[in-house]
């Protein structure tokens, strides 16, 4: 039987996070861009990278700033694994690619 690697425990709680930060920013995407002309990060794929990315990095700065946890790169990696698994499904919808 062939052994699948584990995914750590934290890692796996960075994912999840990600995941709702990403949901929350591709959701949020389009009423803040409308908002703020300037602001090209309009479609759903946008707000789920974006939202994510903001959830990584800021989570990592806190740790290492406020002392709050071990800052870790690869903890926002994961954290943005998340919202880049929410982006591409937004992506695959528009395509119609799920089904």
């Amino acid at each position: 039987m062939i052994a699948l690697p584990q995914l750590p425990l934290d890692k796996a709680n960075h994912v999840v996070y990600g995941l709702a930060a990403g949901l929350i920013g591709a959701l949020l995407a389009a009423p803040i861009a409308a908002h703020i002309p300037l602001l090209a990060w309009g479609l759903p794929w946008h707000g789920a990278l974006l939202g994510s990315a903001l959830m990584g990095i800021g989570k990592e700065l806190l740790d290492k700033y406020a002392g709050s946890g071990a800052p870790s790169w690869q903890d926002a990696a994961a954290t943005v694994a998340g919202g880049a698994a929410i982006a591409l499904a937004t992506v695959a919808s528009k395509f119609s690619l799920l089904g």
